[in-house]
């Protein structure tokens, strides 16, 4: 049996394949939800709850130490199903659509955050 182990955080368009990759920040968080709940009122004060079938994924991700270049792809990337698989061997698919980009030293380095919204995606079809 063959073991992959990631010392760095990947991110491929699943259109074309093409890859960044970096090292990332640490500490994130990931974020569970139901799709579409709301609860509602009605006739005689009865409240229904209104929900989707299905989960929710929100993940935030840091890349650290990148070049501008690297930068201005990943700002290329908004509104495309990308897959991420990191250093504990998870792999995510989804599309963000913002990134944010701040100055890292030295000063012609970048960091590059943006939040991963999971999407449902079968390999291989």
């Amino acid at each position: 049996m063959t073991v992959l182990i990631l010392n760095k955080l990947y991110i491929n368009r699943v259109d074309t394949g093409e890859l960044i990759s970096g090292a990332s920040g640490r500490g994130r968080t990931q974020a569970f939800g139901s799709p579409a709940y709301e609860n509602r009122s009605y006739a005689n004060g009865r409240q229904r709850t209104v929900s989707a079938v299905g989960e929710t994924g929100h993940i935030p991700y840091t890349l650290i130490r990148m070049d501008l270049a690297t930068c201005l792809k990943l700002r290329l990337w908004k509104k495309i199903t990308v897959q991420v698989r990191d250093h504990r061997g998870q792999k995510w698919f989804g599309t963000f659509g913002a990134v944010d980009i701040s100055e890292y030293m030295p000063a012609d380095l970048y960091a590059a955050s943006f939040t991963l919204d999971l999407v449902t995606f079968t390999e291989g079809v």
